[in-house]
């Protein structure tokens, strides 16, 4: 592995910029780094094949698994700084490391948060010279972004709680640690220890490994941030239900940042468990990520299992979306020999509530169709039956209506060798919801696809929320949710406010748009629909059995007079286009009509 620093070249040495980027550049050739000179030039005038012959000219020496220093700004402007970067990063595991010599300027660059702040996402950590600096990146929400830290210099210097008089005292301080070539050099060796700080740690855990230790594995696809926090909150609360060691594999893609890797490492230390990240290629997936629909690519990641851990005899699969209040080894003690996977049956199917395509297609029975959010595997069995990649892959391509793309194949596939286990392993939050059950009891929860409702009460919400601030990521994940929690019972008073201002005329119409669904009967039982109230879709279906109001035509609210009426939709009416509809009309949402799920509560109808 070699580093390499940038440094300014054909410009003007008495430039403040040039010759800060110098001192950088000194310092790292005096701990052994390598030079990569960049030339100040009109850069306008450079074709795309110019430029880019330009930019490999400048990485002729970069190799796999170096690290760069780039240092900015460089004078050229972001494209040339954005297609050096993606050069860089280019080649197969690089580190990159951005030192920032004038955030002020950067953040004046035009379009700086739609640019510069997806910049950032390629870093593994970014050096800043000055606390002012730090605090407008901050501000610019670099750090929610940032794939690895954001490093200071001279932190000594300040607290939180210093004095305002004190701060340029601080800040002066700072700046003067800059022009000291030991605490450069300080500066570029703790970025160094910081990037490569996750690789040492996993290779002692593994060092350190028992045999005996419980093997369990997650997908990950994080283009936002949040899908790790999950994941973490799962781990930290099977830690907290377990004394055995547990080895976690996280499979993930490109999307998953040093940052929340190191994040990730923190919940098991100091546990005797350990992570394990595998890099995976989303080429693999290309040709069915775009049927994913609801779900992220990541779901399909546990289909390499068997490949990408061909040592492992068996794992239990988890999604991220678990909170587990129960020790896991009683699952993983079970005897498998004779089956595929271990699994819970998917209630919702077994009901009749949902109906997947193998159930459709008389492919498996509806009472043995299992959820695949926790799946004992037995990777033997399944590596002596063939290679499950490629068992799904060709099961979704002749089964593109498949909307449940990985559970539905496992279910075909490996159904009829799966036992099935009590709910008691994988039970679902919302039911739960439905039937206002509240007390903790010996599960695993699993949110598919809701979040935690802290409005709801819960003893499950409440452990969840409390088991998310023990992780790394602790009150700011927290402020989260609590902010979604409060914001959902916010809006619902606000919209329920202005729709009482809008219905206290006794003359007023109610007009309803949409089928008569169980969140369209739960708003009547509250509004109680008077005489002159009616409902309607863009075209009138046939006259209908037991309906509450009259169905008529959309065109209908046309012929009523302004201000007479207010109209209460559900979004998904006429395949979804009836809020664009009552637009198009000339109509305002929150005035002329209102969104049924945002006036009902979330057990009624109403969003989550």
């Amino acid at each position: 592995m070699k580093i390499h620093i940038t440094n300014l070249y054909n410009l003007k040495k008495e430039d403040p910029m040039v010759a800060k980027q110098h001192c950088f550049a000194q310092a790292g050739l005096q701990l052994g780094f390598r030079e990569m000179g960049i030339f100040g030039y009109p850069v306008e005038t450079d074709t795309k094949s110019e430029l880019s012959r330009r930019l490999d000219g400048i990485i002729a020496s970069l190799e796999p698994e170096d690290l760069v220093f780039m240092q900015l700004p460089t004078g050229n402007g972001y494209i040339y700084e954005r297609r050096l970067a993606n050069k860089i990063k280019a080649y197969q595991n690089t580190k990159l490391v951005l030192i920032l010599h004038d955030v002020q300027a950067l953040a004046a660059e035009k379009e700086f948060c739609a640019r510069y702040l997806d910049f950032y996402k390629m870093a593994d950590a970014v050096i800043v010279l000055s606390e002012k600096d730090e605090r407008q990146l901050r501000e610019h929400g670099v750090s929610e972004i940032l794939t690895g830290d954001i490093i200071l210099p001279g932190a000594a210097f300040s607290s939180p709680d210093m004095e305002p008089e004190n701060s340029a005292v601080a800040e002066k301080g700072c700046r003067s640690l800059c022009q000291s070539d030991f605490y450069i050099k300080k500066i570029l060796m703790d970025a160094i220890e910081a990037v490569f700080a996750p690789q040492r740690e996993m290779m002692r855990s593994a060092m350190q490994a028992p045999s005996d230790e419980i093997q369990i594995a997650f997908g990950l696809h994080d283009k936002t941030g949040d899908y790790s926090v999950w994941v973490g909150t799962a781990m930290q609360s099977i830690l907290e239900h377990t004394e055995r060691a547990v080895c976690f594999h996280i499979l993930h893609d490109a999307t998953l940042s040093t940052q929340n890797k190191r994040k990730l490492m923190q919940v098991t230390a100091g546990k005797g468990s350990r992570v394990c990240f595998h890099l995976l290629d989303p080429a693999v997936f290309a040709d069915c990520s775009k049927r994913m629909k609801y779900y992220t690519i990541g779901a399909l990641f546990r289909i390499m299992l068997p490949e990408v851990l061909p040592q492992l005899p068996k794992i239990i699969y988890l999604d991220a979306d678990l909170l587990v209040n129960r020790d896991i080894q009683e699952l993983w003690d079970m005897n498998m020999d004779d089956c595929y996977f271990m699994a819970v049956p998917d209630e919702d199917v077994v009901k009749g509530v949902v109906v997947p395509v193998p159930v459709r297609k008389k492919e498996v029975d509806a009472k043995r169709y299992f959820n695949s959010g926790v799946i004992y595997i037995n990777l033997d069995r399944i590596r002596e039956k063939g290679n499950m990649r490629k068992a799904v892959l060709d099961y979704l391509d002749r089964t593109p209506e498949s909307d449940l793309p990985d559970q539905d194949a496992f279910n075909v596939i490996y159904g009829k060798g799966t036992r099935l286990l009590d709910a008691s392993w994988n039970c679902p939050m919302q039911q739960l919801y439905r039937s206002g059950e509240k007390k903790l009891e010996k599960r695993i929860y699993h949110y598919i696809g809701i979040r935690c409702l802290l409005y709801m009460y819960t003893e499950i919400d409440q452990l969840y929320y409390e088991t998310v601030r023990r992780t790394a990521w602790g009150e700011e994940a927290c402020r989260k949710i609590l902010d979604l929690s409060l914001r959902r019972m916010m809006d619902r008073s606000e919209q329920l406010e202005k729709l009482m201002g809008q219905i206290a005329d006794p003359g007023k119409k109610r007009i309803f748009y949409g089928e008569e669904t169980q969140a369209m009967k739960n708003l009547y039982r509250i509004l109680k629909p008077r005489e002159g109230d009616y409902r309607v879709l863009a075209e009138t279906p046939p006259k209908e059995a037991n309906c509450i109001l009259p169905c008529r035509n959309l065109s209908a609210v046309t012929e009523e007079g302004k201000d007479t009426f207010v109209i209460l939709v559900l979004p998904q009416a006429d395949q979804g286009s009836a809020i664009r509809r009552l637009e198009q009309m000339g109509l305002k949402n929150e005035t002329d009509f209102f969104v049924i799920p945002r006036l009902l509560p979330y057990l009624q109808g109403g969003y989550i």
